[in-house]
């Protein structure tokens, strides 16, 4: 299963792998008056591959996804082992701040990779985390998914064993499921939940209070995926087709603060537009695609997001590309697919 075809299976898990959808963190100098065009080709990024050493890039939809990168250059995602368990991690780098080890198609071995597994859990993926060392992700045990919150001190000083949880560090808003995709460096967290009629409902957790729950009406499926800190929201909605049991368009969606509907639009797609992450400059990332192919996208609500440019980008010579976190230093990560169907996460920067 490609990349956007996974977009289309479950609003939920827009946002639960690479597949699915990804969470982006702005670009401090976006370029200008750039927009989607038949005239204007997409942009290729300066990039390098970055893989967990320890995952298989031989088999479809396994590999290593890059999710996220603050403004210190650490990097949290999720890689299947050669076994197709999944697991979280955080990647330090030794040096790779700058842009001189962008090289293109080929491997970059200056990450130490620190593995996040979940005490008790089958299934691990980090999604986001902030300046302030706070990693949010989901984990499953039985047939449930959780959020969890820990920080990068306890991954440190876990060096790759299961993570026992404090009670306070479970996110399970209720329901069937629920997912944490991205926290800002108030701590404020924002995911999805599955309610007991199927329907996915968007949430926010401010540190130390209650869940706000997303009441604007977009469809049945509706998932916040990243916060700025000044409260301004991004997310993907949809409608299930109930004939066939996929999400026919994602739509994307801005809120403020409180939660109260800025905009939502579709980005020039009739399948995927989904916005996935968004910076303290308001510079929004994520997805976009027709068919079998997908491109990742940077757009700005500082220019009006209803009828904002965006600027498309790929990696040459690879069905997909989907960009998962920009940082303030105009690094981004994602991920691609490889001749085998394998996802290989990716490092690089848009060219100014």
């Amino acid at each position: 299963m490609t990349i956007l075809a996974k977009l289309k299976t479950s609003l939920i898990w827009v946002v639960a792998l690479v597949a699915v959808g990804l969470v982006a963190h702005g670009l401090a100098n976006p370029p200008q008056s750039k927009k989607k065009s038949a005239e204007q080709p997409p942009i290729e990024p300066k990039f390098t591959f970055v893989v967990h050493p320890n995952c298989d890039l031989t088999k479809p939809e396994r590999g290593t996804e890059l999710m996220d990168i603050n403004d210190f250059g650490q990097i949290v995602g999720g890689f299947s082992d050669k076994s197709g368990v999944v697991r979280g991690f955080l990647a330090t780098d030794t040096g790779l701040m700058g842009l001189t080890e962008l090289k293109g198609d080929e491997f970059n071995n200056k990450w130490k990779f620190h593995d996040i597994e979940i005490e008790g859990a089958s299934f691990t993926r980090a999604y986001g985390l902030n300046n302030n060392g706070t990693i949010v992700g989901t984990f499953q045990v039985g047939t449930r998914f959780m959020g969890f919150r820990v920080t990068i001190q306890q991954v440190l000083d876990a060096a790759g064993r299961p993570i026992a949880l404090y009670p306070s560090d479970v996110i399970d808003i209720g329901g069937i499921n629920t997912q944490a995709l991205g926290v800002n460096d108030v701590g404020t967290i924002v995911g999805g939940y599955t309610e007991a009629d199927g329907s996915i409902v968007g949430y926010k957790l401010p540190f130390g209070g209650k869940p706000e729950r997303l009441e604007v009406g977009l469809g049945n499926l509706t998932t916040l995926t990243d916060i700025s800190d000044d409260g301004t929201t991004v997310g993907t909605y949809g409608d299930l087709n109930q004939d066939s049991g996929f999400i026919d368009t994602t739509m994307s969606v801005l809120l403020d603060g409180s939660l109260q509907l800025q905009a939502n639009r579709t980005l020039g797609y009739n399948g995927t537009n989904s916005a996935l992450g968004i910076n303290n400059n308001q510079q929004i990332a994520g997805i976009v695609g027709e068919s079998e192919t997908c491109s990742g996208n940077i757009s700005f609500a500082e220019t009006g997001y209803v009828d904002t440019e965006i600027v498309l980008i790929e990696i040459p010579h690879r069905r997909t590309t989907a960009v998962a976190g920009l940082n303030g230093s105009g690094l981004i990560v994602g991920a691609t697919d490889n001749d085998f169907g394998a996802l290989v996460g990716f490092v690089g920067a848009i060219a100014q």
